[in-house]
């Protein structure tokens, strides 16, 4: 359940019935990698899925890195920084799919707002702009137009 929830919580653009099996493969792979590369146990990852989904600072320059790492492996970041244009498309995809409409300067502003985000220590800026982004994504009904 929790590999699902911290599906939404960092893909949620990207979750499309057309091609969930293969992303979910890709995603499930990029765990696997990232979770080897910063040397996490299992307990640590669902430790940090965690954090992020309560929007909460990782001390853990290894959790957080862990986090970065899937991100990247997802296309939201490019060099350790918030790809917002990646972020923006896929959201508005996702809203056009279903047929909503979308309020992509306000989207765009808010997660420009998140890029933004600084922090000391490795993958901190990241994991930061992670924090910003997943609050975002919890709340993206705040960007539905309603007509």
């Amino acid at each position: 359940m929790v590999n699902f929830k911290f599906l939404i919580i960092i893909l949620a653009g990207v979750l499309a019935a057309d091609c969930a099996l293969v992303r979910r493969e890709t995603f499930e792979a990029t765990k696997g990698r990232c979770q080897q590369e910063n040397g996490l146990s299992h307990a640590e990852v669902k430790e940090s899925v965690l954090a992020l989904r309560n929007e909460t600072y990782l001390e853990d320059e290894r959790k957080r890195c862990y986090i970065v790492c899937v991100e990247e492996g997802g296309g939201f970041f490019k060099d350790g920084k918030l790809d917002v244009d990646h972020v923006v498309n896929d959201i508005f995809d996702m809203f056009a799919r279903n047929d909503g409409k979308f309020n992509e300067d306000k989207f765009r502003t808010d997660v420009n707002q998140c890029a933004m985000k600084e922090g000391e220590g490795k993958c901190a800026a990241a994991y930061n702009a992670s924090i910003c982004l997943s609050h975002i994504m919890m709340n993206l009904s705040d960007y539905n137009v309603k007509e």
